[in-house]
């Protein structure tokens, strides 16, 4: 299971302060309703950018081991186009940590994510987690962020 913000605000608008009371109080409300405390981590929008890479120490901080918040593209909003494209360990000071990107793929005008919410649910559950080729021909595994659908 993992954490996907409490707020949702992009993290790249946020404090170091305000992103760490944001994050504190998202854990602290999965592990109340679950009992388990989050090891897992995806910013809202894929919101991690070169200026927002602090927020990788306070998620090690604070407990957090494996993030999926760093896209490997050129996008107004977010990416960081030469980042790895496969698993790697951004801090130095802590090998523990964990960056895996989102599944992502060629489209016509650039690289986007493969999986979108919205058509994703529509298919069954096994289709969902279905490993995808262009995934598989780049070497990498594949990922996919599973939203809970309200009323359903």
């Amino acid at each position: 299971m993992g954490c996907h913000s409490f707020e949702h605000h992009l993290v790249h608008s946020m404090t170091p302060a305000d992103f760490r009371d944001d994050l504190r109080r998202a854990l602290d409300a999965i592990e109340r309703a679950s009992g388990v405390r989050c090891t897992l981590y995806r910013a809202p929008s894929f919101s991690i950018t070169r200026q927002s890479l602090w927020a990788l120490d306070v998620m090690a901080d604070e407990g957090i081991r494996l993030d999926s918040s760093i896209f490997p593209v050129r996008h107004d909003r977010y990416g960081i186009p030469d980042a790895p494209r496969i698993p790697y360990r951004p801090l130095a000071h802590d090998p523990a940590f964990v960056e895996v990107l989102p599944d992502f793929g060629p489209s016509l005008l650039d690289e986007r994510p493969l999986r979108r919410r919205g058509l994703l649910q529509a298919l069954p559950a096994r289709a969902q987690l279905g490993d995808h080729p262009a995934t598989q021909s780049a070497g990498a595994p594949a990922s996919q962020p599973l939203h809970p659908s309200l009323g359903t």
